[in-house]
């Protein structure tokens, strides 16, 4: 697990047991996606968007990696 993406995650308890709530394949697709992200801030900033889709009931993993 990403280390930012670990701490946003772990700065909303929610989103952390949505998260843990998730298959798997999905979890190790959405870490397998922020891994793919070289420039760190951008990680924070997807991290924070797929949380944010988290919150709004979103489970799609297209989906989640996607502002809304």
């Amino acid at each position: 697990m990403p280390k930012k993406f670990d701490a946003v995650l772990q700065s909303d308890l929610g989103v952390f047991e949505i998260f843990e709530s998730l298959t798997d394949g999905k979890k190790r697709g959405l870490i397998y996606y922020i891994l793919k992200i070289k420039n760190s801030q951008s990680r924070i900033d997807k991290a924070l968007i797929i949380t944010e889709n988290l919150k709004r009931g979103i489970r799609d993993n297209k989906e989640l990696i996607r502002r809304v």
